[in-house]
């Protein structure tokens, strides 16, 4: 009997862990894994790929940094959350979980910024390649002649010994781009380059500690090989046929474009390097130019998502640093802590709606050509909500329509409001209320705007915010006690927006007021409910607890 007690409670045990260990290490570790992968790729795309605001080099942007991220993330946010696994007697777990925890959110992030690279970046086609000197500037080039001058190669090679004294040899060849068939001159083929590349690697027969004979004979030896390498790639692009190439490539800021510059170098065109382009052609389709990155980037996430909760359940808690963790904390102000941002058990209802409304913006941003903004077709294609379209599976826009915005200024401020509105809201509804009444403010808006409206785009959170600010205004005048010692700081601000607002949707006509005032009317109703209904409920408490007292005074 005992021992069958015993084995109950150690299975409660376990599972106590287990639970708390995927609590609190675990999910932790996935969210931001998700967040690092999300935020970094939208940033290298916006700065470093499409508008090129920040100059950096391939290698570093794709490599380097998202590891230093990953790192310093990782020390910073989910140390302590690492420091509840036990150690070894060594002290060598502790490095080891670092190690796996950032690989875990490095390893995605890389791998999706090369898929990023290759997917991005504007077309322009052309009849002839000589014409790309002067055609819109892009990074994919489709021509449909194609002339290369194989008869002026210039060449650079580059030399990296490794540790296992193979000796890696890499060949960069660049071809001027010729004028249909008339070769082109010493002043003009500066202009328009071809690239191509081939590598290699070659066992190091060289050693200090051979005699001098044997290294002028090994020596000898390696370079016969160099040449004879550089001698086959040479004749090797020079006997293709720039007829399969099915579209071409700009050379990017990497080690490519570094060797291509080198064999430019070498040539007569130093003196205006600046002005050269070096394309690298492709010989398979164009929609194919990405490969399997794709899969790889959810592969490699789910890969280590899997291998982070094997280490995580295998690894024992350190029960010092628990009872530590489990202690109650003071609470914060969320008006004065960022930790609104972050989900809890206890307020996930803003962190969601804010992420969602930036997700879908990002990812609206990734699929587009276009700059920070979105024409109608385009908000139409994303669940915008019109009229003629509210019929069976259209009536879904009047949800979908809630998380749309046309532009990067129309998403700030609806997000600078969204957050105040929750912070405002958090004493009342911070988890799935909060989600409920956006979606309920949102739906009145988007109704309102359809009714009002015969053949109007309407797109944006404002009308779910307006309903937000509706239950905020209602519950104020019902003088709710949970809100009543921010009534000045909300009266101020949801004043200032909800004027602003509605007069600039009275002298514009790129702002929806209907679904504006229809947000509104809602939020107040919402807020109606809210305020009998949690009345009633604490009523119906207090009694319950009057009656317990009552009970227990008489026992």
């Amino acid at each position: 009997m005992t021992t069958a007690l015993e084995q109950k409670a150690k299975t409660r045990v376990d599972r106590k862990a287990i639970t708390f260990k995927v609590r609190h290490i675990y999910i932790p570790m996935l969210v931001l894994a998700a967040r690092v992968l999300a935020g970094y790729s939208f940033l290298n795309w916006l700065l470093v790929i499409r508008s090129s605001l920040v100059p950096a080099s391939d290698n570093v942007v794709d490599y380097w940094v998202p590891l230093g991220v990953s790192s310093i993330l990782v020390l910073t946010f989910i140390h302590r959350n690492l420091g509840l696994l036990k150690s070894d007697p060594r002290g060598n777990l502790p490095s080891l979980y670092h190690l796996a925890a950032i690989a875990f959110v490095a390893i995605p992030t890389i791998v999706a910024q090369g898929y990023l690279r290759a997917a991005s970046g504007d077309i322009t086609r052309v009849k002839d390649a000589s014409e790309i000197a002067s055609a819109t500037p892009a990074k994919f080039y489709f021509a449909d002649n194609i002339c290369v001058n194989f008869g002026e190669s210039l060449i650079d090679t580059a030399l990296r010994t490794g540790r296992s004294g193979r000796v890696a040899l890499k060949v960069y060849i660049v071809e001027p781009v010729c004028l249909g068939s008339e070769t082109t001159t010493s002043d003009d083929r500066s202009s328009v380059w071809i690239g191509f590349n081939a590598r290699t690697s070659f066992e190091n027969t060289f050693s200090d500690r051979t005699t001098m004979e044997r290294r002028q004979v090994d020596q000898a030896s390696m370079q016969a090989k160099y040449q004879a390498f550089i001698q086959a790639a040479d004749a090797q692009f020079q006997s293709e046929d720039p007829h399969s190439y099915r579209f071409l490539e700009r050379a990017g800021r990497n080690a490519d474009g570094e060797g291509f510059a080198a064999a430019l170098r070498h040539g007569s065109v130093d003196a205006n390097l600046s002005s050269v382009i070096v394309l690298v052609p492709h010989k398979e389709a164009f929609e194919d130019r990405t490969g399997q990155r794709l899969q790889w980037v959810f592969g490699s996430f789910a890969i280590g998502a899997v291998a982070w909760l094997g280490i995580v359940l295998v690894s024992p808690l350190n029960p010092t640093r628990v009872r530590r963790w489990r202690k109650p904390k003071a609470p914060n102000n969320p008006i004065k802590q960022w930790s609104f941002l972050i989900p809890r058990r206890d307020a996930y209802g803003l962190p969601i709606l804010l992420e969602l409304n930036v997700l879908v913006f990002v990812v609206m941003l990734l699929m587009s050509t276009g700059g920070t903004s979105f024409d109608t077709s385009q908000l139409l294609a994303w669940g915008a909500n019109y009229r003629p379209a509210l019929h069976g599976v259209g009536l879904f826009r009047l949800i979908s329509s809630q998380f749309v915005h046309g532009s990067m200024l129309h998403l700030l401020n609806n997000m600078y409001a969204l957050i105040f509105a929750g912070i405002a809201l958090a004493p009342i509804a911070r988890k799935a209320g909060l989600i409920a009444c956006y979606l309920l403010a949102g739906l009145g808006g988007s109704v309102a705007s359809a009714v009002v409206h015969a053949a109007t785009v309407s797109v944006g959170a404002s009308g779910s915010i307006f309903g937000l600010f509706g239950i905020l205004l209602s519950l104020l005048a019902l003088r709710d006690q949970r809100i009543a010692r921010m009534r000045g700081f909300i009266l101020v601000n949801v004043s200032i927006f909800v004027g602003v607002n509605l007069l600039l949707g009275s002298i514009s006509t790129g702002i929806d007021n209907a679904a504006h005032l229809g947000g509104l009317a809602t939020g107040v109703l919402l807020g109606l409910v809210i305020y009998f209904a949690g009345g009633r409920l604490r009523g119906t408490a207090g009694t319950l607890a009057g009656k317990r007292r009552r009970q227990a005074s008489e026992g």
